[in-house]
């Protein structure tokens, strides 16, 4: 069913030398009941943080309850703090945008929904502010709700810190619990916050010797297994590394070769016979000797030449390069972007590969088969 658009306030700024929380008031309260998900734009044209100090900011959190009553407000998504710190927070008429409260970000939607200012420092400040929300009665598709997944980060999720530049942390968001699946960087990637050839989705960027990796996994990945990735190359005619495993052994792989052709590498591989568009999917499937890989389609593979898969898993992930492990320099940079990485423990059926390719195409805007 198509959204619903509201104004959960419209501008309004609050300027004031006291260091209390300011809440909206309960008659401007949305009430959402029979909606199931919102996606909500915060537009902060002026921000002045207490005292004018770049080190203080003015929090704001949207809090959801199942019930008009104060005690049972809580937070819907992580706060956001704005102040003149860094080039996210700085005054802007770019809204900030929180795609959809099914991501594992944020808490599910109940049925009242409001705003709430807190200062963080002392002296006199001020927000000048906007909320607009779409809430949806269908829940909105994320990949973690396909069975089975065990690694996922996107652009707008996880991302540490929040800035245009120097991206040093990459959380997992697929739910499996296991902190080292947390990417650190290497050599910092940029985040991206609107991506015009992503459907002004965020991506990040790591161009040049960009690269993260992740420690030694609690539960190796073994196969069969499947990867998707978001993303493109940098360069042509250069050998690119999207994905490998970071441990010291000839592991999983998934690249761009200098001639153009994308391939998944075990200890043979198949390498397909299309370029990666800009935006491109890849969707690997690692599983021995019927090992196969998609480009732009989740459907049908394209045609190319099949190797012995091999049968090595998982234990860890270097993003953006070969091997840090043995490599401590890094080699064949991916040296381009990436807005979305998937990883399931199985072959994925047609149905879930559907739902896959419904994703990605109204995300991304992709020509996706």
């Amino acid at each position: 069913m198509s959204g619903r658009t509201f104004l959960l306030e419209d501008w309004i700024t609050i300027r004031s030398s006291l260091t209390n929380a300011f809440t909206q008031d309960p008659g401007r309260w949305l009430d959402l009941s029979g909606f199931s998900d919102v996606v909500i734009w915060i537009d902060v044209p002026e921000v002045t943080p207490p005292g004018g100090t770049n080190t203080n900011y003015v929090q704001l959190t949207l809090q959801t309850a199942p019930s008009p009553d104060d005690a049972y407000f809580g937070a819907l998504a992580p706060s956001l703090n704005f102040s003149t710190a860094s080039p996210y927070y700085q005054a802007s008429v770019t809204p900030f945008i929180l795609r959809s409260a099914q991501s594992l970000s944020v808490n599910n939607l109940m049925r009242f929904l409001r705003w709430q200012i807190t200062p963080t420092g002392s002296g006199t400040w001020d927000l000048t502010f906007r909320i607009r929300v779409v809430a949806n009665r269908s829940p909105t598709f994320v990949p973690p709700l396909i069975p089975g997944c065990v690694f996922w980060i996107r652009a707008d999720l996880g991302i540490t810190p929040v800035t245009s530049l120097n991206v040093t942390g990459w959380a997992d968001q697929s739910g499996s619990n296991d902190p080292n699946k947390d990417l650190v960087s290497g050599v910092n990637p940029a985040l991206v916050l609107a991506d015009a050839n992503y459907n002004n989705q965020p991506t990040v960027n790591f161009a040049g010797s960009a690269y993260m990796t992740t420690p030694s996994w609690a539960t190796q990945l073994v196969q069969p297994n499947t990867w998707v990735i978001v993303g493109n190359p940098g360069r042509a005619g250069f050998l690119q590394v999207a994905i490998e495993s970071n441990d010291k052994v000839s592991g999983q792989d998934i690249s761009q070769t200098a001639g153009n052709d994308v391939q998944i590498f075990t200890s043979s591989g198949f390498v397909s016979s299309s370029t990666m568009p800009t935006p491109g999917v890849i969707l690997a499937e690692f599983d021995g000797a019927t090992s196969n890989i998609y480009v732009n389609s989740v459907t049908a593979p394209t045609a190319g030449t099949v190797g012995v898969g091999g049968t090595t898993g998982q234990a860890s992930l270097t993003l953006g390069s070969s091997d840090i492990a043995w490599n401590p320099a890094g080699l064949n940079f991916w040296d381009g972007k990436f807005a979305e990485v998937i990883a399931y423990n199985a072959i994925l059926t047609a149905n879930q590969k559907g739902l896959l390719r419904s994703y990605l195409r109204g995300r991304y805007g992709m020509t996706i088969s």
